[in-house]
């Protein structure tokens, strides 16, 4: 059997889900925007979006690092007080929250 990856409902062929979720649009997005509410299917989608509306949290350029909260992006200031944290400045593609 082959589920649908946002409704209860299955299939009994891959063709049949893909099918559903086509036409339903219930195919998962699993990348969040780190600061709004929408959603993406791919990395890269995800990436484009808060690149282009200055979405990025919690990122130092100068670190070239994403940091989990905005508390530990602020200590790496003050460990660091050379850092000049830009929060809004995309990361290189492939780097990883800290």
């Amino acid at each position: 059997m082959y589920e649908c990856d946002t409704c209860t409902r299955c299939f009994v062929t891959e063709h049949q889900v893909d099918q559903h979720m086509d036409s339903k649009d219930h195919w998962a997005y699993d990348f969040k925007c780190e600061t709004c509410d929408d959603q993406y299917r791919t990395r890269a989608a995800v990436d484009e979006h808060m690149a282009k509306n200055g979405h990025w949290k919690n990122y130092c350029s100068d670190c070239d690092r994403h940091f989990q909260s905005e508390s530990n992006y602020r200590a790496v200031g003050i460990a660091f007080p050379s850092t000049n944290h830009s929060p809004l400045i995309p990361p290189t593609p492939g780097h990883h929250i800290t």
